[in-house]
């Protein structure tokens, strides 16, 4: 459980109608005492018109090619960030509801990381845990 794990889940605070979504882990969570977590989603079009009036890195491109478990173009929002701690990631995966997947790409990760630094919503905080991986 650390930088780039990737896990399969859905997040229980989302509408019930919500699917399961790929969430990789940007930063140190053993350390930091809670996860950063990106998820990805297939639908480019919505979600580059809910980000277009900020920073264009905050929108992270994956081809399908580039994550083993994609099959088709998806895309990370890093205006939006999940932080769960480790013991609920933990409850989550002893529980069945959280699927590990095998991990995403050092490359990729850093764009993510890049893409939260840049996002103007996300809080001083976390990202003073993430501006010491990049």
């Amino acid at each position: 459980m650390g930088p780039g794990a990737v896990y399969f889940f859905k997040i229980e605070s989302h509408p019930s109608t919500s699917p399961a979504h790929y969430h990789v882990i940007i930063n140190d969570p053993q350390s930091d005492g809670l996860a950063l977590m990106v998820y990805a989603t297939s639908q480019g079009v919505s979600v580059r018109r809910r980000v277009a009036h900020l920073p264009p890195e905050t929108l992270v491109e994956v081809q399908e090619d580039e994550y083993c478990k994609f099959t088709v173009t998806s895309y990370f929002d890093c205006n939006h960030i999940f932080t769960p701690t480790v013991s609920d990631l933990n409850r989550m995966l002893r529980g069945g509801r959280l699927l590990s997947k095998p991990p995403m790409a050092t490359p990729i990760v850093e764009r993510l990381i890049r893409g939260v630094l840049a996002s103007p919503v996300i809080k001083r905080e976390f990202k003073n845990l993430l501006s010491k991986r990049i």
